[in-house]
């Protein structure tokens, strides 16, 4: 007996979507460099958020996440850092830089527009800093 149903498409039949196609941002990796910028970079608290900024070699802005334990539990600094990160996309960043934004506790319950003001401000305030 054969089923007369239509069969379903093969797994990988559809090319996959990319996260990061959209963003406007490189992730910044690793741990000396992330130290690097709150040593030696610009600190501007908006908000819920802080900010660390230095200039950077890349054309892209470079963007890392910051969500200590003061947060919450793990589930709750994933959720701050998931909403600064689409913040980061929603807010005009500047190339030439790179940036690590430090959530507060406050992050995860802030209507998410508030955080992207946030964002937004701290980023114009690190960049009439530098000029």
């Amino acid at each position: 007996i054969r089923d007369s149903s239509p069969a379903s498409p093969c797994k990988g039949t559809r090319k996959a979507l990319s996260l990061t196609a959209t963003t406007s941002f490189v992730p910044l990796r690793g741990s000396r460099r992330f130290s690097s910028i709150y040593r030696r970079g610009t600190k501007v608290r908006r908000g819920p958020i802080v900010v660390f900024s230095l200039p950077s070699r890349s054309s892209e802005p470079e963007v890392g996440f910051v969500a200590g334990r003061s947060v919450g539990n793990a589930p709750t600094r994933n959720r701050a850092k998931r909403r600064l990160r689409e913040a980061a996309r929603q807010a005009p960043l500047v190339g030439n830089r790179a940036y690590v934004m430090v959530a507060t506790a406050d992050v995860a319950d802030v209507p998410f527009v508030d955080l992207v003001a946030s964002v937004t401000e701290a980023a114009t305030a690190i960049e009439e800093e530098a000029s």
